[in-house]
């Protein structure tokens, strides 16, 4: 299970917000959301709901309409990138797969809000990456081109590279989307252990129900571009929950072993 997420102020505070896009009516409306620091948090919902748009206000690549998100009681969006990239680490939806860079390179990328206007690779840089590398298990792929690599091993890479931020806080966006179930899992399994060992905050956005009872410790259910349900997980994710943000019943099956619950869709 995640660790518990403590009673410290949050270290991202989401106050009031709404947002939208031009030509859009408002597509996150009164949205307010406390990470507190050393939490799971996995915002589930169905496609076109606001997830995404949400993961982009936290880390600071959107800016809301209303309302505040902060980081550490300060406006997110007064930090500038630099600093903002020692803090926050945030691995996209559909990072690119056929870039003209090495394994090495590309997890070098992380190192730049550390660097000057001059970026240089100092001993300390090329250390924090090879430690990044050996964390997620592609330092033997570190002279591979992205597009040689697998799925799973590029998302390992692309992982390496926020890790190579030294972050406190890490948001992804589905980061399993395009992963078997095999590699759902070992990235699960990896966020869990950052989670765990370093009380790094986590943030994903995720269609994985299950994975995302296991490992959470914060659960953040939306629909139609409000928070409908957060809580822990087995107070948010219920029966009557899940039917009324995906509209499909539920058929709900406790592990006898360990009573955790597992949610499936009821066939008719």
């Amino acid at each position: 299970m995640a660790t518990e997420a403590t009673s410290l102020s949050p270290v991202v505070h989401v106050k009031n917000v709404q947002f939208h896009y031009p030509r859009d009516g408002f597509v996150l409306r009164d949205i307010n959301l406390q990470l507190p620091p050393g939490s799971f948090t996995v915002i589930l919902g169905p496609n076109g709901s606001g997830k995404s748009t949400l993961i982009r206000l936290l880390c600071g690549l959107l800016v809301p309409d209303a309302g505040a998100v902060e980081l550490d009681s300060l406006p997110l969006h007064t930090f500038s990138a630099r600093r903002r990239g020692r803090t926050i680490a945030f691995l996209s939806q559909n990072e690119p797969g056929h870039l003209p860079y090495s394994v090495f390179d590309l997890v070098m990328m992380g190192r730049f809000p550390y660097q000057g206007f001059w970026p240089f690779d100092s001993q300390s840089d090329i250390r924090t990456v090879y430690q990044a590398m050996e964390r997620v298990s592609v330092a033997h792929l570190k002279n591979r081109y992205i597009s040689e690599l697998s799925g799973g091993e590029r998302q390992r890479a692309y992982l390496a590279r926020a890790l190579a931020q030294t972050p406190r806080i890490l948001l992804l966006d589905e980061p399993a989307s395009n992963l078997d179930l095999a590699h759902q899992i070992e990235l699960y399994q990896l966020l869990h252990q950052f989670n765990c060992e370093e009380q790094m905050t986590i943030v994903t956005v995720s269609h994985e129900i299950n994975l995302a009872t296991r490992y959470s410790s914060q659960i953040v259910l939306m629909k139609d571009g409000t928070i409908a349900h957060a809580g822990n997980p087995q107070s948010a994710l219920t029966e009557t929950n899940l039917d009324e943000i995906y509209q499909v019943k539920m058929l709900v099956i406790e592990d006898p072993e360990t009573g955790q619950q597992y949610f499936f869709p009821k066939m008719k």
